[in-house]
Order: structure tokens, then C-alpha cells, then sequence
């Protein structure tokens, strides 16, 4: 099992020591971290037992997590970017720097407006408008699809190049 610190979502931030007591309890094996706060996050990857995984819960995180010490991301944006979001791991955990911060560069965009409405509706939305996926309305929906007007304001205003993420792109 992996516990979510995601107070975004709970409205509860469990501390460290919280963790790292649950992280005592063998069946669960790590937590995602979205709590947005790298610096407890780097204090924990020194604390955890070397057996409990601290996966980046933040797309915006996934970058620093991985080169400090993380071991991985629960990710929103891969599944819209999953190649370049994979690349700029897997940049990350070979050690090549320069690589991981240009792909992350080239993704941040996408970050943000992944979040312009509640999980999963912009990404639902976004996966049927550029990668031929089945209509929001064909998928098991907890949300429904986010506002046309809204979605495509978030992803139309400058913070986007959407010509790297359709289906004949290179990110995809």
C-alpha cells in the first residue's frame, strides 16, 4: 500500500513523523508526497527506511524529487505526455541534468494546465482532443469533463504549445 500526503485534495498534511511511523507498518510501502514542500521531502528521503519508497505526488516536483533522492512520480501530466514525461525521468535518474531540466522546461506548461479543473477531468479532455482517445463520455467518469470555454482557456493561453503533444508529436 502507499499512503497520499496530499492536502490538496484531504486537507490534512501528515508531518514526517507521521510517515515514519507508517512507514513501520509492513504493508505499506511508501507515500506520495504532494505536499509541495521539497524541503520536508528531502528530510524524509534521509529518514525513511531504505525499503520505503517516497514517490513525487506534484508534476511540478517530480523533477527535484528524482535528482535528490526520490524514487519516482505519481504523475497526471504523464499520462497526456507519456513519453516525454518518461524521457525526463529517466534523463533525471541516468544523471544527465541538462536533458531532465529541458524536457521538465517543456512540460511545466503542461503541469499547470493539467490542474486547471479537479483530476481527471483536464486530462480526460485533453487525451480526446489530441490523442485520439475515446470521448470523455466513453471512459468511467468521476468528474465531469471540464467546461469547453474553461479548458480551453487554460490550455490555449500562451502557457501551452499544443503542437508538441498531438499525436503526430514528439512527446506522445
Amino acid at each position: 500500500m502507499i499512503v497520499y500526503n496530499v492536502p490538496g485534495r484531504t486537507v490534512v498534511d501528515m508531518n514526517n513523523d507521521t510517515i515514519l511511523r507508517l512507514a513501520e507498518i509492513p504493508n505499506i510501502v511508501g507515500v506520495k508526497e504532494a505536499s509541495g514542500n521539497v524541503e520536508r521531502a528531502l528530510e524524509l528521503f534521509k529518514t525513511v527506511p531504505q525499503d520505503f519508497a517516497v514517490y513525487s505526488g506534484d508534476d511540478g516536483t517530480a523533477l527535484p524529487f528524482l535528482l535528490c533522492g526520490g524514487h519516482g512520480v505519481i504523475t497526471v501530466a504523464a499520462n497526456v505526455a507519456p513519453k516525454g514525461f518518461s524521457q525526463m525521468c529517466r534523463s533525471a535518474i541516468n544523471g544527465d541534468i541538462a536533458a531532465a531540466r529541458a524536457l521538465n522546461d517543456k512540460l511545466m506548461p503542461l503541469y499547470g494546465a493539467m490542474f486547471c479543473e479537479p483530476s481527471p477531468a483536464a486530462p480526460k479532455w485533453a487525451l480526446e482532443k489530441w490523442a485520439s482517445a475515446p470521448p470523455t463520455s466513453a471512459c468511467r467518469c468521476c468528474r465531469s469533463p471540464p467546461p469547453a470555454s474553461k479548458s480551453s482557456g487554460c490550455l490555449k493561453r500562451g502557457r501551452f504549445d499544443l503542437s508538441s503533444f498531438t499525436p503526430k508529436g514528439s512527446f506522445l
